[in-house]
């Protein structure tokens, strides 16, 4: 398939005897045959057969020519400021890192005149987005499927399988902001994958993406991260008296009823937190409110759980408001909260399942949290509240702003967007 003007990409593969690779783990064999292995040639797989090894790898090769004649080659086409580019989050939802960066361009870019931001018409962003001035398209539409087949670019936070009369992301630039920062292995999700830029924010996103697609992984941070650095400004200025709770979600509880969902250790140990008078007499003090960002998931049964009004509130403003307001985050897996991290918000993780929700999951555990994370991990309950109300998040700072310096490297959170708006015209 084609990657930019000057590359195509192939799959090629060498067979190794068994006696060459039996007797290494499987990370040797895949480091032996990388050694191995041509110039801008990759591992992707090392597969072990009967009596065989057979290593995959993709492979750039200079272009030479188009030679697909019964298809357009439309990476023949150059992107410029009057380009189709459509942008989108998800179906129903905005306020991610399309959004942000599709405002960043219509304000700083106005001689970007043809792009185009899709967003469900019944969606609360729909009327919001479009009384802000952006040119919005109603998802999953006939006009939607126009706007998506003559587009030039694809820029999104999400990687929908979509080919409408046979265009997949193979006959336009596809630029994948991600929906956030990466801490699960998902090496073999992203050599499934079709991209021609992938945004990464970590180091350990970055190492990881190196080792599978090189030539598409721009190291530069997601937009969501420029848009929380400037709004954190509005808030320094006044003490916080906000912390908040973003807990994620648990798949074996998608098709739940009411009463499993009640007895799972997931909504007690939720319930414990409101429950908890420590915790209470310490925001009532304090004149403080702990603020509750939901997953989506959880739309369905958020109500089934009890807490006091005034002290604990569900806020109904984005991600990136409530994080900008706070004097501390914390949640069990949700990965948002490294967002927080990045601009030097204090975090924490409280994770009384560990083991059973890894597990579960689809993706095997990459960053190690306790060692490479950029806040504590506690499995007790306890051991959580304690922290919180004692204010320890305020005095290890020291530890904390070196892992995060360990973890993100040096990053320009101000220039994010524009680094990535150069990055789409040369795809």
């Amino acid at each position: 398939f084609n990657y930019e003007k000057e590359y195509d990409v192939y799959l090629s593969y060498y067979v190794y005897s068994w006696e060459e690779l039996s007797e290494l783990t499987h990370e040797k064999r895949h480091e032996l045959a990388q050694q191995k292995a041509k110039e801008n040639e990759y591992v992707l797989y090392v597969i072990e057969l009967r009596d065989s090894f057979v290593v995959i790898c993709k492979h750039y090769v200079q272009k030479q020519s188009f030679s697909m004649p019964d298809r357009f080659d439309y990476y023949s086409r150059e992107i410029t400021p009057q380009s189709l580019i459509l942008f989108f989050d998800r179906y129903d939802k905005a306020d991610d890192n399309a959004e942000h960066l599709y405002r960043y361009i219509m304000q700083s870019h106005p001689e970007f005149t043809n792009i185009w931001f899709a967003v469900a018409e019944e969606s609360e962003d729909f009327k919001r987005l479009k009384d802000e001035g952006f040119r919005i398209i109603p998802a999953r539409t006939n006009a939607f499927r126009d706007i998506y087949l003559r587009a030039e670019m694809i820029v999104s936070s999400q990687i929908y399988l979509l080919r409408p009369l046979g265009k997949s992301y193979r006959e336009c630039r596809f630029v994948y902001l991600q929906h956030g920062i990466i801490t699960n292995n998902l090496r073999g999700w992203i050599e499934r994958k079709r991209f021609d830029k992938f945004i990464t924010t970590s180091l350990y996103e970055k190492h990881l993406l190196e080792t599978i697609a090189p030539k598409e992984t721009l190291h530069c941070g997601i937009p969501r991260l420029q848009v929380l650095a400037e709004k954190r400004k509005e808030y320094r200025s006044n003490e916080s008296r906000v912390i908040s709770f973003l807990p994620s979600w648990r798949f074996s509880l998608s098709q739940a009823s009411e009463e499993r969902f009640l007895a799972s250790a997931y909504a007690k140990r939720i319930q414990a937190i409101f429950d908890d008078e420590v915790l209470q007499g310490y925001l009532r003090k304090n004149d403080m409110k702990c603020l509750i960002k939901w997953h989506p998931n959880m739309h369905s049964f958020k109500h089934l759980f009890c807490y006091d009004n005034e002290l604990f509130q569900e806020s109904p403003h984005g991600y990136m408001d409530v994080l900008a307001q706070s004097k501390f985050v914390f949640t069990d897996y949700s990965s948002v909260v490294l967002d927080a991290a990045f601009v030097d918000i204090p975090i924490c993780y409280y994770q009384w399942d560990r083991e059973s929700f890894y597990a579960s999951q689809p993706f095997e555990m990459g960053l190690d949290l306790e060692k490479e994370g950029a806040g504590p991990v506690f499995h007790e309950h306890g051991e959580l509240i304690d922290y919180i109300v004692q204010e320890k998040f305020m005095h290890d700072r020291d530890m904390w702003l070196k892992r995060k310096k360990e973890l993100f490297g040096s990053l320009d959170v101000h220039g994010i967007c524009e680094c990535i708006v150069d990055e789409m015209l040369k795809c």
